[in-house]
């Protein structure tokens, strides 16, 4: 269970940096929820600015299906690539994930189910 929370910590890292940076997102609200079948993050960024570019890429990136198989691998990795592969990594991480932007609002929602 230890193990699994880093990453999920190291999850929410990346998407949080990867917000700040790429939005400049100046308020971001993270809420992270714990139970028994799963862990959950939601960012709520006011004050950035979007494009339809950027928001599209990360809505690509996050599309992707969870892989356990290599995410033991490279999760390690998170933090020191310098591109937009750690979102890749976050989806490989991760069984959903949701995004909304309406009215100056971006939402991202994150879930890792424990196996």
């Amino acid at each position: 269970m230890k193990y699994d929370l880093k990453k999920f910590v190291k999850v929410v890292d990346e998407l949080l940096t990867h917000c700040m940076h790429t939005f400049d997102s100046r308020r971001v609200d993270v809420t992270i929820e714990h139970d028994d079948e799963a862990f959950r993050a939601r960012f709520i960024m006011r004050d950035g600015t979007v494009d339809e570019e950027a928001l599209a890429t990360l809505r690509e990136k996050l599309e992707q299906e969870r892989n356990p198989e290599l995410e033991d691998y490279y999760w390690q990795l998170a933090g020191e690539l310098e591109n937009s592969s750690e979102l890749d990594l976050v989806a490989m991480m991760c069984d959903d994930a949701q995004i909304d932007y309406s009215r100056n609002v971006l939402t991202i929602q994150v879930v890792r189910k424990h196996l």
